[in-house]
Parts: structure tokens; sequence; C-alpha cells
């Protein structure tokens, strides 16, 4: 298989995918409850955008265009979260019986800081291990 094909198979489609889910959820005139305490909603816009911020990074670095510096890679996810958390809240405006909230933007935009540190920590421990795997 082309390396090419296989990046955007490995990396850039399950991004894809992923943003599928949360329009798909977003669709929703009536969402599921999952959790019922209160402020659960921006947990779980917490999370969704954590698990986002996870797979644009991981895309990102699959590229090596921004050197898979903490920084620039960290400012572009966040970025790019954050249009899509900006898009997503537009439509559910949209969505009769849903509202747009500038809190929930405020926990995609946490939640995409949170995945990117995630991201480059487990990124920075597997790199130790392969380093330690090799040196031993």
């Amino acid at each position: 298989m082309p390396r090419l094909l296989r990046k955007l198979l490995v990396f850039w489609i399950p991004i894809a995918v992923y943003i599928a889910l949360i329009v798909s959820l977003s669709s929703m005139t009536r969402p599921p409850v999952l959790l019922s305490f209160p402020l659960s909603d921006k947990l779980l816009h917490f999370a969704e955008y954590a698990i986002l911020a996870i797979l644009i990074a991981r895309a990102l670095c699959s590229l090596d265009l921004l050197g898979c510096s903490v920084w620039k890679v960290g400012a572009a996810t966040v970025a790019a979260a954050l249009f899509i958390g900006g898009l997503d809240e537009l439509y559910q405006s949209l969505v009769p019986h849903r509202c747009a909230e500038w809190l929930d933007l405020a926990a995609d935009c946490l939640g995409a800081v949170a995945g990117v540190a995630i991201y480059f920590l487990v990124a920075g421990f597997a790199a130790r291990r392969r380093v330690t795997a090799a040196d031993g």
C-alpha cells in the first residue's frame, strides 16, 4: 500500500469519522442523557474534544510538517478543535430543541488542551521506552 494512502487511512480517516460522529450527535433533537449531574454535558464536551485533539495531534505529527513540536502541533490542534467546536455549536443552534452555549465551547477548548497534553505525554513515554529497549 502506498505510504500516502496508508497515512490517509491510519491518521486522517479516523478524524473524519469522529467528526461525523460529533455532527450526528449534534443532529439529535433530544440526545440521550449519558450522565445526570450538574454540568455533566460539559464533561462530555471535554472528553469528546480531548479525543478529537488526540486524533488531530497524532495526524499532524505523522506529517512531520511541524516537526512534532509540542507548541506548534498543540496550537494547531487546539485551533482546529476550536474551529470544529465553533461550527458544531453554530450547527446545534439550528437544530430544533438544541442551543449553542459558549460554556460548551469552553469545555471543548479545555478538552482539546487536555487531549494535546495526553497525546504528548503518551508519545514521550513511548519514545523513552523505545530508546531504553534499543539500548538494552
